[in-house]
Formats: C-alpha cells, structure tokens, sequence
C-alpha cells in the first residue's frame, strides 16, 4: 500500500502531459513527460484505436455525427481515461486532430460534440503545422547526425501525406498533400526541385507509417526508430504485388519520392506528429 501510494504521488507531482489525436485511422493516445534529448519510449504510454474513420465515417466531406457518437467518442473517452490512470491530470490532456476533421466540412460541429463531451479543448493541426511535427519529433530523437544534409520528412496518414525539408533545423519546404492510406490520392506529391540549391549536399528521406514499419518487418516503434530501410527492398515488395491497396498508395509515395531524389534508403521513423506535441518547441 506505502509503495502505491508512492508511486500515485510521484505520478501526480511529474508534470506528465498527454495528447489523445484523433486520425483517419484511429484514434491515437501519447502520455509522458515533453521530449528532451534524453527521450526513450520506455518512458511514454501509446497506443491506438483502430476506427477506420475515413472510409466508415466520413462521406461525402462530412463526417457522420452517428459514428462520431458510436465510434469516434468511445475511443477518445477511453484514451482520456488511459492517459489519467497513467498520471496524467485531465488539464494536462490535448486533443488534436488532423486530416479527418480538416476533411470534414462539419468540423465546427462534431469539435463542439467533442468539446462537449470531453470537457477539453480540440484543436484542428494545419497540414503545413502536421508536415513539420513528425520531423520535429525525429530530429530531437535521431542518434543519428544529420547535420549539413537535407533531411525530408515524410508522414503518409490514412487522409494526408505530409512532407518537410528540413536543413540544419530550418524548414525549407512543407506542404500537405491529399495523398492517404483511407482516402487515397486526390492530388499529385511534387515537390520543387529548386529547394535543394546545394547539390553537395546529401538528401535524406526520413519516413513513418505502417507502409515502412511492414517492409522493414519492424511493427515496434523503439525498434524501427533510426532504422534503415533499402528502397530496393520496399521496390521488390511492389513489383512483387504483395501489398494490399492501402499500403500500396503509401509505397508508391516512398518510391516515387526515392526516385526523385535520388535516394536508396530511407530512416525510419518511430516518432510522428502526435509526438510533436510534447515537444518543448519545434522547428519553425
């Protein structure tokens, strides 16, 4: 009982934040102290609620207020709880979401249902805001130096892909396309050529998602942090049809965008937007 007690204490007196977001995909949930360089996923609680919200839920560019009552609610209501019972106070707690409520052209409303039944604050991440988060997260976790290179994030989502490039920790080029897992291509990934002015300069993909973590055969986060994945071997997967339509979209982003630059690998990474949020300050 003294040790519970302790460790309740202790829990309380951490400062821990928590972010619930609420995807495409899921319904997603990220508790722990803000990142510093000294990060370990040991020390955070994460996990995801699978909800297929895009293609369930969302039709015709509104999403419906039923699903977002039976489906949507339930998971954010249970990762609200999860966050607290790790030690997380309820005002410590954010809610964000990203391109499921930007694509929904009743975000006003199912926000105040949020609001409503959650008593926290939602808040809707930019694109441009989410293309910079996910990199953010990686560069302040990266072992790795990437110091003088263009580093180009890559975040591929159920509704969204997001990329950044990033040089020196300034944010060159960031743009979200209408590109997802669930909603598949609605617009076309360019991006400007020009950007990478220095052709000395090594050019970098850095990328995350389901799509990467199944062709590198590393499902854990910790493990396919900073990894290294041959872009031949993501190739040989496609030629191969093995991929089932949604990771195929994404596949087919990574590979388009290795072509383009000239890449033959890319860094995984473990981090995504919804770490961003506990960062003490991003990258502009």
């Amino acid at each position: 009982m003294i040790i519970f007690l302790q460790r309740l204490f202790s829990n309380v007196l951490s400062g821990k934040i928590g972010v619930v977001e609420i995807s495409t995909g899921a319904v997603k949930y990220l508790g722990g102290e803000k990142l510093s360089n000294k990060f370990n996923f040991d020390n955070y609680l994460y996990d995801s609620i699978f909800t297929n919200s895009g293609r369930l839920g969302l039709h015709n560019g509104r999403l419906s207020l039923k699903f977002l009552d039976d489906v949507i609610l339930p998971a954010v209501l249970f990762s609200i709880d999860a966050l607290i019972k790790f030690g997380v106070k309820r005002e410590n707690i954010s809610i964000v979401s990203t391109a499921l409520l930007r694509e929904a052209n009743n975000a006003d409303e199912c926000v105040k249902i949020i609001e409503e039944a959650t008593n926290l604050p939602v808040r809707i991440i930019p694109g441009e805001e989410e293309a910079v988060g996910a990199i953010s997260a990686f560069l302040k976790t990266t072992k790795r130096d990437l110091s003088n290179k263009y580093v180009v994030g890559v975040d591929i989502g159920g509704g969204s892909t997001e990329v950044a490039v990033i040089l020196n920790n300034k944010t060159i080029f960031k743009k979200s396309f209408k590109v997802g897992m669930m909603l598949g291509y609605r617009e076309d990934i360019t991006l400007p050529t020009n950007i990478f002015k220095d052709k000395n300069k090594e050019i970098v993909i850095v990328g995350n998602g389901y799509c990467l973590k199944k062709a590198a055969g590393i499902m854990d986060n910790t493990k396919f942090h900073d990894s290294i994945i041959q872009v031949s071997h993501l190739r040989s997967l496609s030629a191969k049809g093995l991929n089932p339509p949604p990771i195929e979209i994404a596949a087919k982003v990574y590979l388009g965008l290795a072509d383009l630059l000239g890449c033959d690998y890319i860094i995984g990474n473990g981090t995504g937007n919804i770490y961003a949020e506990l960062l003490d300050k991003k990258i502009n």
